[in-house]
């Protein structure tokens, strides 16, 4: 290798190196995914007292870019930048590990992840189309149009694997609405519906939670406005019952106890997901902080303990062959018009999700070879009733 060469390979590593230091105002650069402010918060909150709204942890987000949505694949958390083209990948303790942008996307205000397609969908304001996304290749897979009455732009979005008959679909709407859409955009529900709940609440980001299995809701994460008094917004966590299609009374207004650098009348929450760990359900958002929400918090609380054999009924007529299983096995509804087969191991993590589709299905085919050998919990739903098998796992 000649002089000129060598010199100009180390010119090059030099530039790239620069480029990890780059603000976020200077164009494509890279942010440096590891900087000192990206660290897990030194006053987090680690003890779990497995009530709602206590606070598992809180994490500061990358310094000097504006944190906005979160979803997670039970994994990772994955944060967006309400402003810039940039996602960071965060540890699930909140260290963040990783930066990458995705040609096409920007802007985007909230994400969820459906398990099926193992890929993240997300929106952006001013916009109608979700865009579906692979994390893993940092590519946009496509965008889906959508067509949903009474929602003219999209700021907040969450996956549901029970709508559309259980073919899976999308809750979603903008500041002061919702409505509901199929995996290929069409209108389920119509923002119209819904849309007259939203007195004095502007929403950020929505969450589904089927930690409850027979009564799954969504949370609503915004901020409410008390009215023309010049009161600050203070930001809020809220149901949304699905059966009845409307905001409930069960809200958790922020308290900022054990959150470092809280100031009450100048934070404003953003995206939201939920997810099971060790048999307990947690809600994870982002608050953006300051005058000029300069600083970004990650905030992970507890929901519900999640009590499988208390909350399921047996497995009558339905059979799982073969069991124990290598690595597929044939689960055999026998006229249950399930919707969804949850698989938890033995620390109650939610580790598999299938949609069922009970008009072309009669039995369902479980590719499980990803599972680490061990005694797992099968649970195969619908809307009313829950059937719950025992699975081994050579």
């Amino acid at each position: 290798m000649n002089k000129q060469l060598t010199f100009l390979i180390v010119i090059i590593f030099w530039m790239l190196g620069t480029n990890l230091y780059a603000q976020r105002n200077s164009g494509a650069e890279r942010p440096d995914a590891h900087a000192d402010l990206s660290q897990i918060d030194g006053d987090i909150n680690m003890i779990s007292h497995k009530a709602r709204w206590d606070t598992l942890r809180t994490f500061q987000m990358y310094s000097d870019y504006d944190s906005y949505g979160i979803a997670t694949n039970g994994a990772h958390f994955y944060v967006s930048t309400w402003d810039t083209t940039w996602f960071f990948k965060y540890e699930m303790n909140g260290l963040v590990i990783d930066a990458f942008e995705i040609e096409g996307v920007k802007y985007i205000r909230d994400m969820t992840f459906v398990p099926s397609r193992q890929h993240f969908f997300g929106v952006r304001p001013e916009s109608t189309v979700i865009y579906e996304m692979d994390f893993n290749n940092h590519t946009l897979v496509r965008t889906i149009p959508i067509l949903c009455a009474g929602v003219s732009e999209v700021r907040h979005i969450t996956y549901d694997g029970a709508l559309d008959n259980g073919k899976g679909g999308f809750w979603l709407g903008g500041f002061q609405n919702m409505g509901a859409v199929g995996m290929e955009g069409q209108q389920l529900v119509s923002g119209n519906e819904i849309s007259g709940n939203w007195t004095n609440i502007y929403c950020y980001g929505t969450a589904y939670d089927r930690s409850e299995f027979f009564n799954p809701k969504l949370w609503v994460t915004g901020v409410l406005l008390p009215g023309n008094d010049g009161t600050r917004p203070i930001p809020f966590i809220k149901a949304f019952d699905i059966k009845t299609r409307k905001l409930s009374n069960d809200m958790y207004q922020v308290e900022h106890d054990g959150m470092t650098g809280w100031q009450v009348n100048n934070t404003f929450a953003g995206g939201a997901c939920t997810y099971t760990e060790y048999g307990m359900s947690y809600l994870a958002t982002v608050f953006q902080i300051g005058e000029y929400y300069d600083t970004n918090l990650g905030v992970v609380f507890e929901l519900n303990q999640v009590g499988i054999d208390e909350q399921s009924k047996d497995s009558q007529g339905v059979e799982l062959l073969p069991n124990p299983v290598q690595n597929q096995c044939v689960l055999n509804l026998n006229g249950f018009e399930a919707r969804e087969v949850n698989i938890y191991d033995a620390l109650g993590k939610l580790v598999f999700t299938q949609n069922v589709d009970t008009h072309n299905e009669h039995s369902v085919t479980l590719e499980v070879s990803a599972l680490h050998t061990g005694l797992y919990t099968v649970l195969v739903s619908n809307l009313q009733e829950i059937k719950t098998i025992k699975m081994l796992k050579q």
